[in-house]
């Protein structure tokens, strides 16, 4: 298969379920919370999950029992190092994490609090106006976690054909 390919409704068509069903990944941290992230409590209803999101007026929409109002970054100071089995980090590049430093710091913090083996995912858009930097910038990010093939849709990255080019980057610890 090419390195991107279509998949309909990627992420909750696909992504989430496989997650949802894994017996393997039991601690999941959800990073930005809107009105439609609100349904993924239910999803992951016999999971771990947690949220965190600096903006206290979206805490209602991350898990009620176990979000965090915070910056991404400050993950470490909510979770154990190693205790988490998959971060999604969706839509917050380009839209609150506009800096390299901050990417940085975030990148390193999610590398602490990944087991080994645990799963990252980056969606972002792959416009101007809202990628202020390459993920192969990210030091932290090249040294610790390794691109992956997510085994569901047999690529490690995809983009959706939209206007907004959003693009999911998997990666693992």
């Amino acid at each position: 298969m090419s390195k991107s390919q279509r998949i309909d409704s990627p992420l909750e068509g696909t992504i989430l379920p496989y997650y949802q069903l894994s017996p393997a990944h039991r601690r999941i941290v959800f990073v930005g919370n809107d009105w439609y992230t609100q349904g993924y409590v239910r999803l992951f209803r016999h999971k771990t999950y947690i949220t965190i999101d600096p903006n206290p007026e979206r805490a209602c929409y991350g898990n009620p029992a176990n979000n965090y109002v915070d910056v991404a970054e400050n993950i470490v100071r909510h979770v154990e190092p190693g205790s988490i089995d998959v971060i999604f980090l969706n839509g917050i590049i380009g839209w609150g994490l506009n800096e390299l430093a901050a990417a940085e710091r975030t990148f390193a913090a999610f590398a602490t609090t990944l087991r080994p083996g645990g799963d990252l995912l980056i969606g972002w858009n792959d416009l101007p106006e809202h990628k202020p930097f390459a993920l192969d910038d990210i030091k932290s990010l090249r040294e610790n976690f390794r691109r992956t093939v997510f085994q569901p849709v047999g690529v490690a990255e995809h983009m959706v054909p939209n206007e907004w080019r959003h693009t999911f980057s998997f990666f693992q610890r």
